[in-house]
């Protein structure tokens, strides 16, 4: 193949235009790979192709570049898609305004159930990510062994002890008493875990926004028969492996966005679906590209504070459609904020936590 032998054998910068030559803009899986160039910057116009957003294809695609060429399609109602990239417009105008009376009856309160004996960070970090995105109230529902530690390392939230020292095994008090949920980071999936998550299930109001992460991902694909009784715009947030343990595995990374979109519209729920350019799958088939975030967010924790992120978001009243991207794009932000100054390879999930008030100034302006 000449493409294979002389471009991508030469030693030359390879720069393509719009899409490499032989990159088709969706689905790779037929593909003759071998005929396909491997460009070292892919200077594409306006929006990227989907394929552009997939980790499959870096070695085609190299480094991104969006140009601008000035056209707005904004308001054009003969322009319409299914794909979305969320861009820094879009979380300026989704971030709601702050009250000059606001208090924190007003900014909300949000349970967070997570932890274990053997996964402590991970309430913390979530609960870190949740008082740092501008939430009123944060109650923690944790096992009882953990209880000293979150006081000692979060003073600013409620703590309520679960009945179980190394896990969390029974539901929370009043659940009425909040306006969003989250249940996941740290948790295990013991018996008393599952039959927790049963029962928060079966007693959440409807009304009420929850979020599924970690632990709680893979007790659903334990038992996948709960997924049939989420309630409608439950929001869970797999990483891809975390994915393919609910849907199956995937083929490519093309395959596993589109179990995504189909698990989305089939249960009316919304999947944000983490990686370079996370995707957020609505019920309705769309799907929200984060444009923000760097390498730098590949370390432990960083999905527990966005988990924190999201509940704060869901509890100050944004609909869930609303607060998974723009909480995927706050937090991808700070990776790009904390890399003007360091290394990525540098960056650990409390610097994400503690450089959310500089990225929601940014994002305000």
């Amino acid at each position: 193949m000449l493409v294979d032998q002389l471009i991508n054998a030469s030693p030359a910068t390879v720069i393509a235009v719009d899409i490499p030559s032989g990159l088709y803009d969706k689905d790779n899986s037929e593909n003759n790979l071998q005929a396909i160039i491997q460009a070292d910057y892919t200077l594409t116009c306006e929006s990227p192709k989907i394929a552009l957003l997939l980790s499959d294809n870096e070695c085609y695609t190299g480094t991104l570049r969006i140009l601008s060429l000035s056209l707005n399609m904004d308001d054009d109602p003969a322009i319409q898609a299914d794909y979305y990239l969320y861009t820094p417009q879009d979380a300026h105008r989704a971030l709601k305004p702050l009250s000059h009376f606001a208090h924190k009856g007003t900014q909300g309160h949000a349970l967070l159930i997570a932890g274990s004996e053997a996964m402590a960070g991970a309430p913390m970090l979530a609960g870190m990510g949740a008082m740092r995105s501008g939430l009123g109230k944060l109650t923690m529902h944790l096992p009882s062994s953990l209880a000293r530690l979150a006081n000692t390392l979060l003073p600013e939230a409620l703590i309520e002890k679960d009945k179980e020292e190394t896990i969390v095994g029974s539901l929370p008090k009043d659940l009425l008493n909040y306006q969003a949920i989250a249940m996941g980071p740290g948790i295990g999936t013991a018996p008393l875990t599952l039959h927790l998550l049963e029962h928060l299930l079966q007693n959440i109001q409807p009304a009420t926004p929850l979020l599924l992460d970690a632990d709680a991902l893979n007790l659903l694909a334990l038992h996948p028969e709960l997924l049939s009784v989420l309630p409608k715009d439950t929001i869970l947030t797999p990483h891809p492996g975390e994915l393919d343990r609910i849907t199956g595995n995937a083929l490519d990374d093309h395959h596993r966005l589109t179990k995504a979109q189909e698990l989305a519209m089939e249960q009316e729920i919304i999947i944000v679906l983490k990686g370079a350019n996370t995707a957020t799958c609505l019920p309705t088939g769309e799907v929200i590209f984060n444009s923000s975030g760097t390498p730098a967010l590949a370390t432990a924790g960083s999905g527990d504070v966005l988990t924190g992120i999201i509940l704060s978001l869901l509890a100050q009243g944004y609909t869930p459609a609303e607060a998974a991207p723009l909480g995927v794009y706050i937090h991808g932000l700070t990776a790009n904020h904390y890399g003007e100054r360091h290394s990525p390879r540098g960056m650990i999930a409390r610097d994400i936590a503690e450089l959310l008030p500089a990225v929601l100034k940014i994002v305000e302006q």
